[in-house]
């Protein structure tokens, strides 16, 4: 299949949306990417994004579709800093009461910040010729005539014209309740509750202190597992450092710092 299209148009410039642009890309002859916030060069996190300062893994899955839409990137990633680990036999699991048996997988995830992951997503996109990305672009609706979407609107009254509209704004979308102003149909929303919290401590110095050495059996992580009478779970992680460090103590004068929560 070809070019089906002039323009497709997509809201929103995190990951979902990119991983959107980049494929769109090869079915449109433009494709513009709009958000809200600053899209910047470099890693840095956005308002957009509040959950980003927790620590970050890539799952599998979502390693392998990025690395069909970007060949190289899992590489580049962990030449960047990425830290790659093999989940079953780097991660220690304590699930009711007891260590998960630690096996070696031969599938491959790394740790790394949110900030850098979509800063090199980001690069990749920007670099594709018929794709342009638009930030502190807010969208205040869509565009239409009876029976069809023709666009979307910007908050500043642009108007712009595309065949593809998708939304990648996440659960703050607007999309129904613009569809109804056009009298169109709204798609069902389907709701998979996880009841699932997290919070983050980090040190107050931002900063740890790990060890150079490490023996055959260190592990990157160690998880305790919510079970029915074990409500909350903790993880305990030094992946942002070398592969071969290990966590040792907080560094001297590192006190508690903010607690950052999120679901």
């Amino acid at each position: 299949m070809g070019v089906v299209g002039e323009r497709a148009v997509v809201i929103g410039g995190s990951i979902g949306g990119l991983a959107a642009a980049a494929a769109l890309s090869r079915r449109f002859d433009l494709v513009t990417v709009l958000d809200r916030d600053e899209l910047p060069e470099t890693p840095r996190e956005r308002r957009g994004i509040p959950h980003g300062m927790h620590p970050h893994a890539l799952l599998i899955g979502g390693r392998l579709g990025l690395e069909e839409l970007f060949p190289g990137l899992t590489e580049e990633l962990v030449q960047g800093g990425a830290v790659p680990f093999d989940p079953g036999a780097d991660a220690l699991f304590v699930q009711m009461g007891a260590p998960r048996i630690r096996f070696a997988t031969g599938m491959l995830g790394i740790s790394l910040s949110r900030a850098y992951l979509e800063s090199a997503i980001r690069e990749r996109v920007r670099a594709l010729p018929n794709v342009e990305l638009r930030g502190r672009v807010a969208v205040s609706g869509l565009t239409g005539v009876p029976g069809r979407v023709t666009g979307v609107e910007t908050g500043g009254g642009e108007p712009i014209a595309a065949d593809l509209v998708v939304d990648a704004t996440g659960h703050g979308g607007q999309s129904n309740r613009w569809l109804k102003r056009l009298a169109l149909p709204a798609p069902e929303i389907a709701t998979v509750k996880v009841g699932v919290g997290y919070t983050t401590l980090q040190p107050a110095c931002g900063r740890l202190a790990y060890s150079s050495r490490s023996s055959p059996g260190d592990r990157a992580t160690t998880a305790t597992i919510p079970s029915p009478t074990v409500l909350q779970g903790t993880a305990v992680g030094g992946l942002r450092c070398p592969p071969t460090a290990r966590l040792v103590s907080p560094a001297p004068g590192c006190g508690a710092g903010p607690l950052l929560s999120g679901r």
